[in-house]
């Protein structure tokens, strides 16, 4: 028995995303109607939003999601690109992309289709494109240590 070979559990690009998520603050976000934002300096800042989770077909109910996004003016608009709905599964400690909306045509792109149908080149596309966003984001110095959190709450306010 001295030949025996053994490995160890690789880690896919949904782990790597969800470790890249944990190193920027992201996740967990466990409040269901809270949103966080992260700035970084000479940056545009990142929201993270709670969202109702989408009808996919095949998640668990413990699964969450998140909308990530930039927002910054154009002539008077708010313009979120790109705008991103992620898959958060604490248990499994996985982050998975479900659509991704960019440019100005606003068009979105949704990894399950009609009918539940999984779009499989278009979940790898924009689950490399997440992964590269993190990266991105955590290479240009966005981290919890910036990390500014809101919860939505209605408050009355006094009329002078």
């Amino acid at each position: 028995m001295d030949n025996v070979a053994f490995c160890l559990p690789a880690r896919n690009i949904y782990q790597d995303n969800y470790l890249l998520a944990m190193e920027l603050g992201i996740v967990p976000l466990s409040d269901n109607k809270a949103s966080l934002t992260l700035k970084a300096a000479n940056c545009m800042d990142l929201h993270v939003m709670n969202i109702d989770m989408p009808d996919t077909g095949v998640h668990h109910k413990s699964v969450r999601a998140s909308l990530m996004t930039h927002l910054f003016d154009v002539q008077g608009n708010i313009v979120k690109t790109p705008e991103m709905v992620v898959l958060i599964d604490e248990v499994n400690g996985i982050l998975e992309a479900y659509s991704l909306t960019r440019g100005e045509n606003a068009l979105t792109d949704v990894v399950y289709g009609e009918k539940y149908q999984t779009q499989l080149g278009e979940l790898n596309r924009q689950n490399k494109f997440l992964n590269t966003w993190l990266m991105n984001l955590k290479a240009q110095g966005y981290s919890a240590g910036r990390l500014n959190s809101y919860r939505w709450r209605c408050e009355s306010m006094p009329i002078d």
